[in-house]
């Protein structure tokens, strides 16, 4: 199975390259003396600059397939129909390449994504005190998968007026600011690297989000940048685990995007969905019957007792 030289590749968007780092540990495992080079676009790159599990990172387009002797494209948009973690998807992804043995031939993968820090990166949040992470919009922005801003600064002020956490919001520079995080100091959106931003979340006390790269990040465990070789000893120095998380769920069966044994409280609201509850249409594939009532219709309660679950450790 042992290949001298590997390309995985995943161009996309920065939480499907955290959920292919199960099946990324599971290649470097069965190929330990393999070259492996994984492409994909900034700043994806970000995430594996400090992975011991990777040689090389070139940006997609810039490599020639004829350079290796085996190639993976970690993809899952060909899976829409089944209802399995896009992480194991991506370890099937590996099978199919011949890089990963068969599932039922070796024990059962932990497929929660490995997260690969350098403390150089750590930020500055200014006051020092607890705090709970908002990640309020997606890279794609499609409308599925948005809450509505008002409930968003509703909640979060909820947040500062009967807990004892700060609220910082995360993003992008162009997604829309949380009035009520501007007001305390707290918008981070667009002014930290990505490392940054995982390094954020990593000592949250909690993250409430959309199913978004911040939620795939929140879900995986996080041990900081260390040097080649690393890989091969086990433990790992970790940093800490996952980080307990608020999913504001929408049309993505959850199962799919949160993986065993993370520490989430999934929050829906199906109660005008036709269908009776995800429909799966993350793809754009279908008109959605209900207007995307899953997500317009979810309460700034609903939000508030997932917090107060997630607080209390009380995960499904």
């Amino acid at each position: 199975m042992s290949a001298e030289r590997i390309l995985l590749y995943r161009p996309g968007f920065l939480g499907d390259v955290v959920m292919s780092m199960p099946a990324l540990r599971l290649v470097r495992q069965y190929n330990p003396d393999a070259h492996i080079t994984y492409s994909t676009n900034p700043p994806c790159d970000q995430l594996l600059a400090a992975c011991p599990w990777v040689d090389n990172v070139v940006k997609a387009g810039t490599y020639r397939l004829n350079d290796y002797d085996r190639v993976c494209h970690f993809l899952h948009e060909d899976f829409r129909r089944h209802v399995w973690y896009w992480g194991n998807l991506h370890v099937l992804n590996g099978q199919e390449a011949g890089l990963i043995p068969d599932l039922a031939e070796v024990p059962a993968p932990d497929l929660v994504p490995t997260l690969w820090l350098d403390p150089l990166d750590k930020p500055d949040l200014g006051s020092p005190g607890k705090y709970i992470v908002i990640h309020t919009h997606s890279t794609n922005g499609k409308n599925w998968r948005l809450w509505d801003m008002q409930k968003w600064d509703e909640l979060v002020r909820n947040i500062l007026a009967k807990t004892i956490f700060r609220v910082v919001q995360l993003g992008m520079p162009g997604d829309p600011v949380v009035s009520a995080c501007a007001e305390q100091g707290t918008d981070f959106r667009g002014k930290h690297s990505v490392m940054q931003d995982i390094w954020t979340v990593a000592n949250a006390s909690m993250c409430i989000c959309i199913e978004s790269f911040i939620a795939h990040v929140a879900h995986a465990t996080k041990v900081p940048a260390v040097g080649p070789g690393w890989w091969k000893c086990n433990p790992y120095p970790v940093i800490r685990h996952a980080v307990p998380t608020v999913l504001l769920n929408g049309p993505i069966n959850p199962l799919c995007i949160v993986p065993k044994g993370a520490k989430c409280v999934v929050v829906s609201n199906y109660s005008k969905c036709r269908r009776g509850g995800p429909c799966g249409n993350s793809f754009g594939s279908q008109m959605c019957e209900s207007k995307n009532a899953c997500m317009r219709e979810l309460t700034v309660d609903s939000v508030w007792n997932g917090m107060q679950e997630a607080l209390h450790g009380a995960y499904s």
